[in-house]
């Protein structure tokens, strides 16, 4: 940028680019901020000595930022944020001063631990312009850094202030755009009032709640909390939403943002909580549901016992980590062996349920055969920067290394009989430091040996024309791989039956954490109608080895038997047949459903 004028959708920055593609990654609600805020009101910028300027084009012209001195009047706003008597509380920042105030806010909840920072900006278009600006990402990642635009009138600010759930605000400072315009005492006094109709409206809801009707058994009405949007969990959860819903049961689903959980469980929980009370009060739910993400993640203690309706979570392997449970809530694991995990650490009502079908169609999918081999799935490796991570993690303590190295080694192996959590208990690790510790090696060693095995088999099929889909295996392959040649790419959720009308043989490697629950693909490829090889024998009790599925136990067995069933046709269209049939019968999301209120005492209306 020049000395002359740029209109904010003209603005290019370094840190317009590391802001958005953050917002990008996280599907944060502020990434759809470029498409209109632009015109919400129209904003010039200009170099200046010591940062820039910023006016309104007018008609009537409006300095925001360095109609006298931009140096000066971007320090003062720095210096109102970081004067601000705030400890560990919550501060609100009236204007940004087009990023200056929210550098400084930015850098203060990334000093201050506990410390949330609210900047308020009059119009999206000012919010941008921070976003464009200064370097939020890192803050923005903490969840306790917020940037929202509202008007400053009680109303609402009332509005703004009820879905970030603070508990109280400890300072208000208006930047110098606004000098003008607000006063910091009154607008510290109207922000209390609105936060206080915030507790009002919670309170409210709670003592609603509290003394609405509880059905003991009836099911009518479900709520699916759902934190998988385009991912695997996502299909899941629709299938369970469609299963519910072909028995007559009113079913709602509130999306949820996993990538900020798991960035900052408490804080986003803090956020997440209004969204869940708003649409329990809206659905008035007998059954809430989720997958992988549950109650406590999602709502305080005193809002899970006021809300009058049962929890069920389904949990995937990878949710070994989880250690927290509130009383009366039911858990559904995937993997047996997951149980005692669960109940060493207190859970109770703990069951096995599998990951069903979320595919099932009428009649088995025609395929042209254009693929004779197909694979579709991630090879599951940790993304090079969290190998890095982990193993520096761990770098100084060379027993415990060795010991996972040995691990990885042994259970990378294609061994279909080699069993995980056999493996974990009969090598118990030197030098631990904690369970959280426990917990990293459990998924590097989930992640990175499944691939390891993966690789070993999908390099012996390349040669059959196999068709490998998967959003990570570029990362994890090295550069001679036969694999590489067989790449299609990462193949969205919504696109995957596709594939099924061009795949002869569906290749299924469970990951080494799947020892007695199957993983989706093993269901889904049966559901559509399509033959499958897949490993793990025992898995011969959901499918008849040979008339509903193929099994192989070691990679010349799966080479053999690709190579056998590409040159029968015949065979395999009545295998697929048969699966299709099994599954449409007992494995699909209505058995799920069926299974589920079985165990919690459930009757649907």
């Amino acid at each position: 940028m020049a000395n002359e004028w740029v209109t904010l959708a003209q603005l290019q920055t370094a840190n317009a680019r590391r802001n958005l593609e953050f917002l990008q990654t996280r599907e944060h609600e502020l990434a759809t901020l470029p498409q209109n805020a632009a015109a919400t009101e129209p904003l010039l910028f200009q170099a200046a000595e010591g940062g820039v300027r910023c006016r309104t084009a007018g008609p009537p012209e409006r300095w925001i930022l360095g109609e006298h001195d931009a140096a000066a009047e971007s320090a003062e706003a720095r210096r109102r944020v970081n004067d601000a008597d705030c400890d560990n509380g919550t501060l609100i920042v009236c204007g940004g001063a087009i990023g200056y105030a929210a550098a400084a806010a930015a850098g203060r909840v990334l000093a201050e631990p506990r410390l949330r920072v609210v900047v308020i900006e009059p119009t999206p278009a000012r919010v941008l312009a921070a976003l464009l600006m200064a370097d939020l990402a890192a803050a923005l990642s903490t969840e306790r850094l917020h940037l929202i635009a509202s008007p400053f009138d009680p109303a609402a600010l009332a509005r703004t202030l009820a879905p970030l759930s603070l508990d109280s605000i400890d300072a208000l400072v208006i930047s110098p755009e606004l000098d003008n315009e607000l006063n910091a005492g009154e607008m510290l006094t109207r922000t209390r009032e609105a936060l206080n109709a915030a507790h009002e409206s919670r309170t409210a809801i709670l003592d609603r709640f509290r003394t609405a009707p509880r059905a003991e058994s009836s099911i009518s009405r479900v709520l699916v909390v759902n934190c998988w949007r385009n991912a695997p969990g996502d299909l899941h959860l629709r299938g369970i939403a469609r299963a519910f819903e072909s028995r007559g049961v009113k079913t709602e689903t509130l999306y949820l943002n996993r990538y900020r959980m798991d960035a900052a469980a408490s804080e986003f929980r803090c956020l997440a909580e209004p969204r869940v009370l708003a649409a329990v009060a809206r659905a008035r739910p007998d059954l809430i549901i989720s997958y992988g993400y549950h109650a406590p993640q999602f709502v305080s203690p005193e809002a899970f016992e006021a809300v009058p309706a049962r929890w069920v979570q389904a949990v995937s392997n990878i949710a070994y980590y989880d250690r927290e449970q509130y009383p009366g809530e039911h858990l559904f694991v995937i993997e047996k062996r997951l149980i005692p995990m669960f109940e060493a650490r207190g859970y109770r009502g703990v069951h096995f349920l599998p990951i069903m079908a979320d595919f099932a169609g009428e009649a088995p999918a025609p395929s042209d055969g254009r693929m004779p081999v197909v694979m579709v799935g991630n090879s599951l490796a940790l993304a090079p920067a969290a190998r890095q991570a982990f193993r520096e993690r761990i770098n100084n303590r060379e027993a415990l290394l060795a010991a996972i190295d040995e691990a990885e080694r042994a259970l990378g192996d294609f061994d279909a009989h080699l069993n995980f959590y056999d493996y974990l208990e009969a090598h118990p690790w030197p030098q631990l430091d904690g369970p959280d510790d426990e917990y990293a090696i459990f998924r590097y060693l989930l992640s990175q040996s499944t691939a390891h095995r993966r690789r070993a088999v999908l390099e012996r099929l390349a040669p059959l024309g196999l068709a490998l889909f998967g959003g990570d295996w570029d990362s994890f392959l090295p550069a001679g791989s036969p694999l590489r040649s067989c790449l299609k790419g990462y193949l969205p959720i919504h696109e995957e039956p596709r594939v099924f009308a061009h795949g002869s043989i569906f290749v299924n490697i469970h990951s080494i954490g799947h020892v007695t629950g199957p993983n989706m693909r093993f269901f889904n490829v049966g559901g559509m109608g399509a033959f499958q090889i897949s490993d793990n024998p025992q898995f011969s009790c959901y499918f008849e080895e040979d008339a509903e599925c193929v099994f192989a136990s070691t990679v010349d067995e799966f080479e053999q038997k690709t190579r056998d069933f590409l040159d029968h046709p015949e065979a395999r269209d009545a295998i697929r047949s048969a699966a299709q049939q099994r599954v449409r019968r007992d494995w699909t999301y209505h058995n799920w459903v069926d299974a589920v209120m079985s165990e919690i005492g459930g009757v649907l209306l």
